[in-house]
């Protein structure tokens, strides 16, 4: 059962590593690798709601975007979620 809390997050990255923001086959792209990395962390589907898009190689930086996690999912447990250091080499394809 999808709870009916929104949960907003902010995110930022460096534009050269990814295909831009929507999901696009075969393609590294910010809507994908979030979705996956909030799967993980809600142990269950979700879908990922971006305010906006960016085109490939484009930089962002206070980007808002929202999901519906399942009423089991703790605001506390968000900080440990899909997080990277700033300047990580994307992963290998």
């Amino acid at each position: 059962v999808e709870s009916r809390r929104n949960v907003r997050i902010v995110v930022e990255y460096d534009g050269p590593c990814f295909s831009g923001w929507q999901i696009q086959p075969e393609l590294r792209t910010l809507q994908a690798q979030r979705k996956e990395a909030l799967e993980t962390l809600c142990r269950h589907s979700v879908t990922f709601y971006g305010a906006g898009r960016t085109e490939a190689g484009v930089h962002a930086w206070g980007q808002v975007a929202r999901f519906r996690p399942h009423a089991d999912l703790t605001c506390r447990r968000l900080p440990r979620g899909p997080t990277g250091p700033p300047g990580a080499p994307p992963p290998a394809p």
